[in-house]
């Protein structure tokens, strides 16, 4: 009858579980090792722990990688070739973690995370700035190509029925226009106010009274008065 043997199967010890198991042996502690080569405690528990996330620049990593394979007598090019072989294997599976997780992201965390990167807020103020500029050449060009405004205070109706054969037109309109009432032009003071008393004919009395900007359109107001005979007593 045949024996078999059974043999256990070992785990594959990372280069970060050999490091530690040699610092053991050799009766370091983390710190003591830290001290021993001069590198920050912090940075051999990353590799100990294989940390890749938190490491250095790979330039600064070898060379720490360097000084603790001296320390613990273990060939340095075989760490150092362990390291690049165990990092990149690290950096295709966590590619492909991040591939899948970002897959089954929300679309509002996406577009959060979109939001907050330094360059998507430096483009969306540059475009912010150029559009309150194209906002503001919009309302100057508007502004200039516009109708001024004219507000007839008295008469307020546009169209009323008197017996006076005088009426008084008092009125705002806006600066540096030109102001006509029935074909002429008339001054206003600094704010804009006039007003210009009229001679009116019996029957019905039209009054046009227009302002206008140097490139502006004309803004026309008109007021329709009747003239009637005084009630006899």
């Amino acid at each position: 009858m045949v024996n078999f043997t059974q043999n256990k199967i070992q785990s594959i010890e990372t280069l970060g579980e050999k490091l530690s198991r040699h610092r053991q042996e050799m009766g370091l502690t983390i710190n003591k090792a830290a001290g021993l080569i001069n590198v920050n405690a912090r940075y051999l528990k990353y590799l100990e722990n294989d940390d890749y996330v938190n490491l250095p620049a790979p330039i600064y990593t070898q060379n720490f990688l360097r000084r603790y394979a001296e320390l613990l007598n273990l060939n340095t090019d075989t760490v150092i070739f362990l390291h690049q072989k165990e990092k990149s294997f690290f950096e295709k599976t966590h590619h492909y973690k991040k591939l899948t997780t970002s897959a089954k992201t929300a679309w509002w965390q996406k577009f959060g995370r979109l939001i907050l990167r330094p360059t998507f807020i430096k483009y969306s103020s540059i475009s912010l700035i150029f559009l309150l500029v194209l906002f503001y050449i919009g309302f100057s060009i508007n502004n200039i190509f516009s109708p001024p405004e004219i507000i007839i205070k008295s008469p307020a109706e546009t169209s009323l029925i008197t017996d006076n054969h005088t009426i008084d037109i008092i009125g705002i309109t806006e600066k540096e226009v030109e102001l006509m009432i029935n074909s002429r032009q008339i001054l206003y003071d600094q704010d804009g106010r006039f007003s210009l008393q009229i001679e009116l004919q019996k029957g019905v009395n039209i009054i046009k009274i227009t302002a206008k900007k140097k490139h502006s359109k004309t803004n026309t107001v008109y007021r329709q008065i009747l003239v009637t005979d005084p009630p006899t007593s």
